[in-house]
């Protein structure tokens, strides 16, 4: 479970969906939304998309990310999880 507790920790959630990454989102998703449906594949994202991409992904904080991780980690360890994924 991902730290928004809105979905998974997965590639899928963190690009499209996590609720705690929406600010750095916005601008990805507007130049998108400009000549595609949202969400575009990742491979559009990469292609077509580099540079609003790589905005996206430099926009996401050491702080932000640890939140992420170590809150989902957490959660893991909680649900007694961390003895299959490790």
């Amino acid at each position: 479970m991902c730290s928004c507790k809105s979905g998974e920790q997965a590639v899928d959630h963190i690009l499209y969906d996590c609720k705690l990454l929406e600010q750095e989102r916005d601008s990805l998703k507007a130049a998108a939304l400009r000549t595609e449906n949202w969400p575009v594949s990742k491979k559009k994202l990469i292609n077509k998309f580099n540079n609003n991409f790589k905005k996206f992904t430099n926009n996401i904080t050491l702080d932000k990310l640890q939140t992420i991780i170590v809150t989902s980690t957490n959660l893991y360890i909680e649900q007694g999880i961390v003895a299959e994924i490790m």
